[in-house]
């Protein structure tokens, strides 16, 4: 559902002055089998969460998911542990601009917003929780995203009557989209295409052949293509699963590193989303959230906070990231004041 653009104040990402401060990416420590609790064995060979957490503090890469389904490898723009430094002094921040403003979300706030988001999605708990949340996390994470929106929307009214009009006059926006759910078989060379095509002729099921013959990782355990939706599809893959039926084989789609097949498990067209009250609410929320962006630079006004702010990083292994991290900030703040821009 398109409505307006959704606002996700990141750690800092997204200011202009914050594109100057990359402090760069530091490689993966070598986990040690060192005390503390222990995280696995291996073998019989103990990794400790000590050595967990250390990785993580210096881990410069991380695996995504490609637009055509594949998983790569791409580097951090600063190490893992750092963007979580951030990412927490942060929230620290957004909680104490709430509370000095006096929009800092009650028990009772809290308690309805994770109703209302059971409403959204019956899953909602069960989702966090299954991510290893506890009841706790989710109620501090949910805090923190409720400050955030009444900080922007603070003064900003928006009634169920103005989201029935936005409704009404934008219908375009509110269509359930077009979607496939499929099952892929990715190959890199003309023999395994082959070979793949030659199982399918005599009878093999489509998800059997994916487990012995797809070189995507994990595709012995889960052969589903992980993009629904068929417009977010990149294009010469839409474009096969449009001509294919329910219950059908696509051809083979030439990719930059290979071949991919696909098998249309079910379709289902383009329809308009039928409202309801927890709907309309999403759509009141972010006109309101849309309203305040444009009345509010917040994430200027926590930009000045954040340098404003006494902070003293305790923990060796991110006091020296951050002493550079706070030496370019301020070093940026002078080029800019030099420039005769105003900060």
């Amino acid at each position: 559902m398109k409505v307006v653009k959704k606002w996700i104040l990141p750690a800092l990402a997204g200011l202009s002055v914050m594109a100057l401060l990359n402090v760069g990416c530091g490689g993966g420590a070598k986990a040690s089998g060192g005390g503390g609790d222990a995280l696995v064995t291996v073998n019989g060979e103990t990794i400790s969460i000590a050595d967990f957490h250390k990785y993580l503090e210096t881990k410069g890469t991380v695996r995504v998911v490609t637009e055509n389904g594949q998983v790569g490898t791409a580097n951090v723009a600063e190490t893992l542990g750092f963007q979580g430094l951030q990412d927490l002094i942060q929230q620290r921040l957004v909680l104490q601009m709430a509370k000095d403003e006096g929009v800092l979300p009650t028990e009772d706030e809290l308690l309805k917003e994770i109703d209302f988001q059971k409403e959204r999605n019956p899953d909602f708990l069960k989702n966090l929780t299954g991510q290893g949340l506890s009841m706790e996390d989710i109620k501090e994470r949910i805090t923190i995203d409720l400050a955030r929106e009444k900080l922007i929307t603070k003064g900003i009214k928006v009634t169920r009557q103005d989201a029935e009009k936005y409704v009404k006059d934008n219908p375009s926006q509110f269509i359930n989209p077009a979607t496939a759910d499929c099952l892929v078989i990715f190959v890199r060379t003309e023999a395994n295409r082959t070979r793949v095509d030659q199982e399918l002729a005599r009878g093999q099921s489509f998800s059997l052949v994916a487990q012995r013959f797809s070189q995507l990782p994990g595709a012995k355990a889960d052969q589903r293509y992980p993009i629904r939706e068929i417009e977010r599809m990149p294009t010469e893959i839409r474009v096969a699963i449009e001509k294919a039926s329910s219950a059908q084989q696509t051809g083979w789609v030439r990719l930059s590193d290979g071949f991919a097949k696909f098998y249309v498990q079910n379709k289902t067209a383009k329809s308009p989303i039928k409202m309801d009250d927890t709907k309309y609410e999403v759509v009141r929320r972010q006109l309101a959230l849309e309203k305040g962006v444009r009345a509010r630079d917040l994430d200027t006004t926590l930009l000045q906070k954040y340098k404003a702010a006494k902070i003293d990083v305790k923990y060796d292994g991110l006091k020296d990231l951050y002493k550079t991290f706070d030496e370019r900030l301020k070093k940026a703040d002078t080029e800019t004041d030099a420039s005769g821009n105003a900060k």
